[in-house]
């Protein structure tokens, strides 16, 4: 598993080098209460703004949960919040998809043989709540959905764990924004723990009408 490690944090530090590059340009240029303003004056064209900024994240630093909460202020927190998820499920199939397309032989290169067979089993095994869990974790989130195309995990495995991650996190963030709480820790642990149970369940309900 060596390679696979080396290369998830290779793709971690691809993910990250922007955040060192433009980071602070974009925090300031995308500052909370600017974007609250933005959204709030266009608010019938706002949500499509929000969404590409959330797909944009897997290349850019984009502040999240800044614009998560934004949504939240704007649209309530739960239109703010399926809004916030939409953007978040769209940007980790698109790492996903971008990945795939690559394929076996890309992943081959990559990995070599008995290591990509390791990690086949392992997001076939384990992928589900490893898609799930990460979605909160910033950089990680987006090397996970990378690894899991490249990996060739289902997509309807993939599917499923990212909607159980993505909307308890779009839901939580644009709820506490709504309410005009900024309380880190709380916001953590929701979308820390949530996303596993949830997903469990799904997965029971996709074995049965398996």
């Amino acid at each position: 598993m060596a390679r696979l490690i080396l290369l998830f944090v290779a793709a971690a530090i691809l993910v990250a080098a922007p955040f060192l590059v433009f980071g602070d340009s974009l925090e300031a240029f995308l500052a909370k209460d600017r974007l609250i303003d933005t959204f709030a004056e266009y608010r019938a064209y706002a949500w499509i703004a929000a969404i590409l900024l959330l797909v944009s994240d897997i290349l850019l630093p984009i502040p999240n949960t800044i614009v998560m909460a934004a949504m939240g202020i704007v649209y309530g927190p739960i239109l703010g919040g399926l809004i916030s998820a939409a953007g978040l499920l769209l940007s980790g199939l698109t790492g996903y998809t971008l990945c795939h397309v690559l394929g076996r032989p890309a992943a081959l290169w990559l990995l070599g043989e008995r290591e990509l067979v390791d990690a086949e089993r392992l997001f076939l095994r384990v992928g589900g709540w490893i898609v799930a869990v990460s979605r909160w974790i910033p950089i990680v989130s987006e090397a996970v959905a990378c690894l899991a195309g490249l990996a060739g995990m289902p997509l309807r495995a993939f599917g499923l764990a990212l909607i159980c991650g993505v909307v308890p996190f779009g839901l939580v963030v644009s709820s506490l924004g709504h309410a005009g709480s900024d309380r880190p820790i709380l916001t953590l642990l929701l979308c820390a723990l949530l996303p596993l149970p949830i997903w469990y369940a799904a997965r029971a309900k996709l074995v049965r009408a398996d």
